[in-house]
C-alpha cells in the first residue's frame, strides 16, 4: 500500500509487481494548474495544537505585504489534522512546517520535503538553507518569492491524494510537462513484444515518491569469460529505465552490463519533461542509441582478451626482480586509469580504501592482459559501501568507460621515450 510519508519506498523483482505498483501511483497522482496569487502558505506554529486542531500563521499574498508595512502577521487558521495520521502530522511539524491552502475551492495540502528543491526553484529562492531550514522565516521568504512576486504567474502543483488526504510533492513552472509512470510499462511492453533483445526478465524495480527505476536484463545476450580472474564469469547485458513525476530527474534509459553483483553502465540518454514524449518515441531513440550498440562493450572487452601489457616471452615471473617490473608496469597503468575521474566522484576515504582494495587484487606472478585490468574495474561497484545512489551511479559509469580507456593508457606507457641529443 501507497502512504504519503516522504520516506515511503516498495521494491519487486518481477514485472507484474511493478506494473501493479505504477497503476497505483498513478491513481493517487494529480496535476493542478493555479495562479500563484489564489494559493495561501500556512506555516505551522510549533507546539501550537489542540484537540487535533494545528495552528498556523496565514502567509498569503495580502498578509506578506502587511507584514512588510507593519512588521507583523495578522492571519492564523486552525486545521483539523485528525484524517491527517501521526506519522504525517509529526513529519510535517519537523520538516516543513508547510501547507498549501486555496481558500476558493477549500483544498488544502500538507507540504513534503520533497517538493522543497521545486519549490525554491519556482520562487527564486537559492542556497541550500532554503531547502532545509524549516520554519516561519523560510517560509515567509518563499511566499513573498511566489504569492507576491510572482503573483500574476501560474504554478504546476504536482500531488498525491490517499484517504483523502493531500499532500503536494512538487511545484512546477507553467511548462512543465507531466508524464505519468505508466509511461515505463507502455516502453516495456514495446520491448517485450519487439522481441528483439531475446528474452526480458526485470532484475529489480525501486518505487519512492521521487524516484522509480527498473533493471531490465536481457539473457539470452549473455557473454561467458572463462578466464577472468574474478569470481563472477558472465556479463549480462540490459537497460536501465527511471523517471520522476515530481521533477526529480528527467527519464533516463541506461545501458547497463552486470558482472556478478557490479552494474556498470555505458550509454545514456535523457527525455526531459518540458517536451511531450510517448513510448513510441522513447523506444525509436533506444532502438538506435542503446539496443543498436547493446553489443559494443562486450566486444571490446573479448579485443582485450590475449592483449599482454607486457612481453611475457622474455620474462621469468619466478624471479623477485620480473616481479618487481610486472608489479610496476600494472600498478602504472591503474593508476592512470582510477586516479583523476575516480577522485572527483569519491570521498577521499573511499577513494583510498578502493584504491587498497585494487593494490591488493594485483598478483605480480601472473601474466596480466589488458582485459584482465579492465576486470578488476568491472568489480568495483559492488566493492563500494556508504555512498548515495548518485555517487554510486557515477561509479557505475566510471567503471564502464573502462574497457574504451585501457588499451589507449597501455600503448601511451608503452611508448618509448623521446631521444633528445644534446648538442
Amino acid at each position: 500500500m501507497i502512504t504519503l510519508n516522504d520516506d515511503f519506498k516498495i521494491s519487486g523483482t518481477t514485472y507484474e509487481s511493478f506494473a501493479e505498483a505504477i497503476k497505483n501511483m498513478t491513481e493517487i497522482t494529480h496535476v493542478k494548474k493555479v495562479r500563484n496569487f489564489n494559493i495561501e502558505m500556512l506555516s505551522a506554529i510549533n507546539g501550537n495544537s489542540k484537540d487535533n486542531i494545528q495552528f498556523f500563521f496565514g502567509l498569503g499574498q495580502d498578509s506578506i505585504e502587511f507584514f512588510e508595512k507593519n512588521y507583523m502577521l495578522n492571519k492564523k487558521y486552525g486545521v483539523d489534522i485528525k484524517n491527517f495520521g501521526s506519522d504525517l502530522v509529526n513529519e510535517l511539524i519537523n520538516t516543513t512546517q508547510l501547507m498549501f491552502y486555496l481558500p476558493n475551492e477549500r483544498e488544502k495540502f500538507i507540504v513534503s520535503n520533497w517538493s522543497m528543491p521545486s519549490l525554491t526553484a519556482r520562487a527564486s529562492i537559492t542556497g541550500t538553507n532554503s531547502v532545509g531550514m524549516h520554519g516561519i522565516i523560510r517560509n515567509m521568504h518563499l511566499a513573498k518569492g511566489l504569492l507576491v512576486d510572482k503573483a500574476e504567474e501560474y504554478s504546476n502543483i504536482v500531488y498525491r491524494e490517499v484517504g483523502g488526504v493531500k499532500k503536494i510533492f512538487a511545484v512546477m513552472s507553467p511548462y512543465y510537462q507531466h508524464i505519468p509512470q505508466t509511461l515505463l510499462c507502455e516502453i516495456i511492453e514495446k520491448i517485450i513484444s519487439q522481441n528483439k533483445m531475446g528474452r526480458m526478465e526485470v532484475r529489480e524495480w525501486n518505487m519512492s515518491h521521487d524516484f522509480t527505476n527498473v533493471y531490465l536484463e536481457f539473457p539470452d545476450l549473455t557473454v561467458d569469460f572463462p578466464n577472468s580472474k574474478m569470481n563472477s564469469k558472465e556479463l549480462v547485458p540490459g537497460i536501465l529505465l527511471a523517471t520522476s513525476d515530481i521533477g526529480t530527474s528527467s527519464i533516463i534509459v541506461k545501458t547497463t552490463y552486470r558482472k556478478g553483483r557490479s552494474i556498470l553502465i555505458d550509454k545514456e540518454i535523457n527525455f526531459v519533461h518540458k517536451t511531450k514524449n510517448d513510448a513510441a518515441t522513447i523506444l525509436e531513440k533506444i532502438d538506435d542509441e542503446i539496443f543498436a550498440e547493446i553489443r559494443k562493450l562486450p566486444e571490446t572487452l573479448i579485443s582485450l582478451i590475449g592483449k599482454h601489457i607486457l612481453d611475457y616471452t622474455k620474462m621469468d615471473l619466478t624471479t623477485e626482480k620480473d616481479r618487481f617490473i610486472n608489479r610496476e608496469k600494472i600498478e602504472a597503468i591503474i593508476n592512470k586509469l582510477y586516479n583523476s575521474d575516480f577522485k572527483k566522484v569519491l570521498k577521499k576515504s573511499n577513494y583510498d580504501a578502493l584504491k587498497e582494495y585494487i593494490e591488493n587484487e594485483i598478483h605480480s606472478d601472473l601474466e596480466y592482459t589488458a582485459f584482465d585490468i579492465t576486470d578488476i574495474f568491472m568489480s568495483i561497484p559492488e566493492r563500494i559501501s556508504g555512498v548515495n545512489r548518485y555517487v554510486l551511479a557515477d561509479l557505475e559509469a566510471l567503471c564502464g568507460k573502462i574497457p574504451y580507456r585501457v588499451m589507449p593508457v597501455i600503448q601511451s606507457l608503452n611508448k618509448p621515450a623521446e631521444k633528445i641529443t644534446l648538442i
